[in-house]
């Protein structure tokens, strides 16, 4: 970069930071709310917390007992931690449980005591609570524990009584050890809080200068002089990511500092709060942020030039937000580490180095990766959008009326509200319909998150015809070949989660989640094939295959079609561990549908997929499919052939 590009940078830098702060919205967010409202943030749920915890760990627990419990009565009256209630009417004290008046309903069998001394039976007790309050978890763990503890001192009187000697295979020695709280990075109640916080700080700081210096400008028309003006554009640019990004770290620091300050202060007064917040803890904070508010700063910019008001940038960036401060979720994942493969996605790893460095004990290899992909990833950002300003709609202020667009096969905004809304929905509604009942859940959310607002979009443009859905009948040769093929899209979709699962493992509890949504043993296999095999394959095809693609093939052409909406149907199922598969098996629907200008080969492949999947993990045929894959193979080869032959033309 020449002498005079930096002179233009900072002519640019200076004119827009001084502009920006003569709003005292500006000011606000960059310097009142890290000094006040941030340390307010990470200290307020961590006395909550910490407060629950105690509360918990001191409160007594209300047990009732139910049944024949004498035998046990005087032992379980031993324990200073659980409190008896009078009441032992098994269906009064289920009412009391649900009510939240007690803690655990303990139930013994109505003739424990003449088979507590019986060595050929064992009696089975019944812990009873609410798996909702955390006093009643509490709870059970300690009736079960001091229930292990009686049964032990029974068995071990008992072979007393015959001159045996009950064998002990360990000698345990417990011994506990204060932590000196001056070695560590971050006390416990703070660390969960921290990589939250880190994000809300940097998407509260760039988000108003990033609208205000874009689209800000563009409403008062001082844009287009500024682009008219000697400056190179791409300067311009620059020194706007400048002050985005200045004042993105400019918070971050401000916001560390205080939370520093205010955690000495606090502790100084409050002695029985264990806070820590050590700075080498936030010079860490800080270091990680620089590529994340660079990231951030050049998305959020490019966001800006989208919008046409300063208004319209507020509600595009609502969205925005949440979907960045949403990867800090990773954190919450248990057994995930950066080692498994977040390292090399953009911003779920900076959160999760965050949590990881916070823990005490980095993985420094993999730390460093991090800051290095989150560098070259701010760096490719940053250069995608050195090129905004040479936009015309910019530079002239051009609006297209929508019908306008829709002549030109442009729905760019149609489908990216479609994406928006079904995303939203699948969030807030799918969650709670599917939580409600998984299968029957399931059946709704196709057909109304999935399946209504993709029609309704395609009535609103006036493209709700056969031929943008691709419901064409299709040829008798396309079907048998989408048969034959479909075990093949099945291993490559196998393989590419194999290579996933290499670099990139599943946690464990993710993995039972998945086995157990797909088996749902309560529920008939019809029902769950109908939940997890047809209503996919219909609808989630008539959105991607049918709605999405036939809306913007003709703008993207074929190849940038076939990746963007196999891509799209990848980032669909919102889960990091499925993307790489699920993407590739759509990049495979998208190409069929295209050559075959039918969807249904498609909805054939899909509904064999997910059959496939159910059979294999009902009937436990994971360890037997490596004996399968020439059979797959062959199938595929065959498929090819019937698909893409063409009957060659007849001689004269």
């Amino acid at each position: 970069m020449q002498k005079d590009d930096l002179g233009e940078i900072a002519i640019v830098f200076r004119k827009d930071i001084l502009e920006l702060f003569r709003d005292y919205r500006s000011l606000l967010i960059m310097v009142v709310m890290p000094i006040l409202l941030y340390p307010l943030f990470l200290i307020l749920p961590a006395i909550v917390a910490t407060k629950i915890k105690a509360d918990i760990m001191h409160r007594h627990s209300r047990i009732a007992l139910v049944g024949d419990y004498a035998p046990m009565l005087k032992e379980m009256k031993k324990s200073n931690s659980l409190t008896l209630s009078p009441e032992h009417d098994p269906s009064t004290c289920m009412k009391l449980l649900r009510a939240g008046k007690l803690d655990l309903v303990v139930q013994f069998p109505s003739d424990f005591s003449t088979h507590y001394n019986d060595v050929g039976k064992v009696p089975e007790i019944k812990l009873i609570f609410n798996q909702r309050k955390e006093l009643s978890l509490v709870s059970a763990q300690n009736v079960s524990g001091l229930l292990s503890d009686i049964k032990e001192n029974i068995l071990r009187l008992r072979t007393r009584s015959y001159s045996l000697k009950l064998p002990s295979q360990y000698n345990l020695e417990a011994k506990e050890i204060e932590v000196d709280q001056k070695h560590l990075l971050v006390s416990d109640p703070v660390r969960t809080v921290v990589p939250f916080l880190l994000f809300t700080m940097v998407l509260v700081a760039i988000s108003y200068p990033a609208i205000d210096i874009i689209t800000g400008e563009r409403e008062r028309k001082s844009l287009q002089v500024l682009l008219l003006s000697p400056v190179s554009r791409k300067n311009i640019l620059l020194g706007k990511l400048l002050v985005v990004s200045v004042c993105g770290l400019s918070t971050v620091a401000l916001g560390l500092i205080s939370i520093l300050t205010t955690f000495a202060l606090f502790s100084a007064c409050q002695k029985e709060y264990d806070f820590t917040f050590s700075p080498l803890a936030a010079l860490y904070c800080f270091i990680t942020s620089v590529p994340l508010v660079l990231s951030l700063a050049a998305l959020s910019i490019y966001l800006a030039s989208w919008c046409k008001t300063f208004q319209q940038g507020q509600g595009y960036f609502v969205p925005f937000l949440l979907f960045v401060i949403a990867g800090t979720g990773v954190c919450s994942l248990p057994d995930l580490e950066l080692s498994s493969g977040i390292a090399f996605i953009p911003i779920l790893n900076t959160a999760l180095g965050i949590k990881e460095f916070l823990s005490g004990s980095p993985n420094w290899l993999w730390q460093s990766v991090t800051i290095l992909v989150s560098f070259i990833f701010a760096a490719l950002v940053t250069w995608r959008a050195s090129f905004i300003l040479d936009r015309e709609d910019l530079m002239f202020d051009l609006d297209k009326p929508k019908q306008a667009r829709w002549k030109e096969d442009d729905f760019a905004v149609e489908v990216g509200i479609l994406i928006t809304v079904t995303f939203l929905l699948m969030f807030y509604l799918g969650q709670s319909l599917q939580q409600w009942d998984m299968s029957y859940g399931s059946i709704l959310t196709q057909a109304i998150v999935i399946l209504t607002p993709s029609l309704v979009l395609l009535r609103y443009v006036g493209r709700l015809t056969p031929s943008t859905l691709s419901l064409v009948k299709p040829k008798a040769r396309h079907m048998i070949g989408a048969v034959l093929i479909a075990p093949g899209c099945i291993l490559i979709a196998f393989l590419a989660n194999a290579i996933q699962s290499l670099i990139f493992p599943a946690p464990e509890f993710f993995t039972s989640m998945f086995r157990d949504l797909i088996i749902q043993a309560n529920k008939p296999l019809l029902v769950v094939i109908t939940a997890l095999a047809i209503s996919p394959a219909i609808c989630e095809e008539l959105m991607f295959r049918g709605c999405i693609l036939g809306l913007v093939k003709k703008r993207f052409g074929t190849w940038g079609s076939i990746f963007f909406v196999g891509i799209l149907f990848g980032l669909f199922h919102l889960s990091i561990f499925r993307i790489v598969p699920t993407a590739i098996l759509g990049i495979l629907l998208t190409a069929i549908t295209i050559y075959t200008g039918s969807i249904f080969p498609a909805m054939v492949i899909h509904g064999i997929n997910n059959l496939t999947a159910i059979i294999i993990t009902r009937l436990k045929l994971e360890s037997s499919l490596e004996h399968y894959w020439p059979v797959a193979v062959i199938m595929t080869l065959v498929g090819l052939l019937v698909l893409f032959y063409k009957k060659p033309p007849e001689k004269d």
